[in-house]
């Protein structure tokens, strides 16, 4: 039987008219929330890619308010020895 890879996951939000994007973890049994500059968005994908984090796909879409909102999912292999930001 093949053994099953449990994942983290990481979805980065932008939105057009914030100055912060909003990054969210779920992984194992934690959940964690940071917000980054709208300016060091490109230093924190890179960053995302260093600790092993895996663009799965994005969106982009206008939201209800006008608003353009572009969203990049991420995965990663579970390691509980590893916190979900390192």
């Amino acid at each position: 039987m093949a053994k099953v890879t449990p994942w983290e996951y990481a979805t980065v939000t932008q939105q057009g008219d914030h100055e912060l994007v909003q990054i969210d973890y779920a992984g194992g049994h934690q959940v964690a929330h940071e917000d980054v500059p709208k300016g060091a968005l490109g230093f924190t994908l890179g960053e995302l890619g260093h600790r092993g984090w895996e663009l799965v796909t994005s969106t982009a879409s206008w939201r209800a308010e006008g608003v353009y909102v572009t969203q990049l999912y991420f995965k990663r292999q579970h390691d509980d020895d590893r916190g979900l930001k390192q």
